[in-house]
């Protein structure tokens, strides 16, 4: 009888560090180089968690170690923060924030509306700022859109447990009265109740 409760326990042990450790692996990072774009992941819609753009033809990239994107919405905001470094080889820490005014998702899931959407970035409804070691800079956008090619739903053992955002955008703006360029920015990163805030 004991021989059953040791074979019971050990078996339920393992089977919550099996789904405690997939859970985990979500959060994990999987940088794959484009072969184009050395200094970028390649674009995907796996749910990798990378981002990557050049920034006047540096590489800004997500952190191995980091949340690559959170979302926040406050008031009658949501914004989208992709958080990284500048640099193939520096630490130089860099964010860059898209600010959409009058779009409120109460949670994650309701993200899935951005399926297959553009949006223009010189909208007044839009605001970008791009941060430098935690100094924030508007960006005076005059040309450019991110675009979410994908949002769906990611399912472990039939159970959703985030939404997958992936895209592309670009822009062209004056940072600190600076003419700057993003090009061949993408983005592929999962989202759930850890990295989307509601307050």
């Amino acid at each position: 009888m004991k021989r059953k409760y040791f074979f019971f326990a050990l078996f339920a042990t393992v089977a919550m560090s099996f789904g405690c450790s997939r859970e985990y692996n979500l959060e994990q990072t999987i940088f794959i180089y484009d072969p184009e774009f050395q200094d970028l992941p390649i674009y995907s819609e796996w749910g990798y968690n990378t981002f990557g753009a050049y920034y006047d033809r540096e590489a800004f990239i997500s952190l191995y170690d980091g949340v690559p994107l959170k979302i926040v919405v406050t008031g009658d905001s949501t914004t989208f923060i992709f958080s990284g470094h500048k640099g193939s080889f520096s630490d130089e820490q860099m964010k860059m924030k898209f600010v959409f005014f009058n779009y409120n998702p109460s949670d994650y899931l309701d993200l899935l509306e951005l399926d297959n959407t553009t949006y223009d970035l010189t909208q007044e409804n839009i605001m970008v700022i791009v941060s430098f070691k935690d100094v924030d800079y508007v960006a005076s956008v005059f040309e450019g859109s991110i675009q979410f090619k994908r949002a769906q739903n990611l399912y472990v053992d039939e159970h959703q447990v985030e939404v997958i955002l992936s895209g592309l955008f670009n822009f062209k703006a004056l940072v600190n009265d600076e003419p700057v360029s993003v090009t061949d920015g993408r983005f592929d990163c999962g989202i759930d109740n850890t990295n989307f805030f509601n307050y």
